[in-house]
């Protein structure tokens, strides 16, 4: 990531970030687009979704560590660098960590939520590198209980077998979502089963 960012966001353009990032929660595999007024390059539209997400209070950390990119996050979001470990958030550009998230902690019995939120953005994915026909998704906000797994660009099939081992242990696990080049999010909390990986 090497272009220049904007500034940080409008208080009203956080807010409708936001609601799409609930939206993407509570309708798991579901792609929901960003807002028109703040969609932008694919380097843009993630750091739109993490000024949601971080702040001052939080932690992160950038698989394929890019200094550029760690700065950017710190100066708009006044969030602190951690190992992967003990990262709140784990920034994954592109479709893969390589197995890396399995690293990231995953809550306690006593405080799930404790678990790392990772966030993928598929700045250098056009376009699905392998078929997703097989994988489906079942579980809370899934309509009808199950559902095939969109295409959606930047989505490794390996990824989703480390998510799947990462979330064995409901209610631990990862709550992951997904940002495409075009402006759109799709969320997989751990509360959802990866079927066919």
């Amino acid at each position: 990531m090497s272009e220049p960012m904007s500034d940080h966001m409008d208080p009203l353009s956080l807010q409708k970030v936001f609601r799409v990032v609930l939206d993407a929660v509570s309708q798991p595999g579901k792609p929901q687009a960003l807002p028109d007024g703040v969609i932008g390059s694919p380097a843009q539209n993630l750091l739109c979704v993490l000024e949601t997400f971080l702040d001052h209070e939080v932690t992160f950390a950038v698989i394929e560590r890019d200094i550029y990119l760690e700065r950017t996050i710190i100066q708009r979001t006044q969030s602190r660098l951690a190992p992967i470990e003990e990262a709140d958030y784990i920034i994954v550009e592109g479709s893969t960590s390589g197995g890396r998230i399995l690293r990231a902690k995953r809550g306690t019995p006593e405080f799930p939520e404790k678990g790392a939120t990772i966030i993928y953005s598929a700045i250098n994915v056009t376009a699905p590198s392998l078929s997703l026909e097989r994988i489906s998704l079942s579980g809370p906000g899934i309509m009808g209980g199950e559902m095939n797994l969109p295409s959606f660009p930047g989505i490794d099939v390996g990824e989703l077998s480390c998510i799947r081992e990462a979330n064995e242990d409901f209610p631990l696990g990862l709550d992951c979502f997904f940002i495409d080049g075009r402006g759109a999010m799709m969320g997989l909390p751990r509360s959802v089963r990866i079927n066919g990986v």
